[in-house]
């Protein structure tokens, strides 16, 4: 089973339910952001993520998983600011 990295993302207005979407997600990777995860993960493992949080999630809540290939992970910076490994630029196909 092959392990992509992911960035995870999510807004989700019940506390209780942010808190433990959340605590799935950093149990499968970090947190870059507040809302914001880098996982390491297989497909499998994310349709799990999604099966388990799809019964916190209200009618107006979002969870997003969005796999970054190799090709797609590049080391980036701003003006002043030097390149981290957790800095992405998402290309196209």
């Amino acid at each position: 089973m092959a392990v992509k990295t992911w960035i995870a993302t999510y807004d989700i207005s019940v506390d209780r339910s942010r808190t433990r979407v959340a605590r799935l997600l950093q149990a499968r990777g970090h947190r870059i952001l507040y809302s914001v995860f880098e996982l390491s993960s297989s497909d499998r493992d994310v349709a799990g993520i999604v099966a388990r949080s799809e019964g916190l999630l209200g009618a107006e809540d979002h969870l997003l998983l969005v796999p970054i290939c190799g090709d797609c992970r590049m080391w980036a910076a701003g003006p002043g600011l030097e390149p981290s490994s957790r800095t992405f630029v998402v290309c196209g196909p």
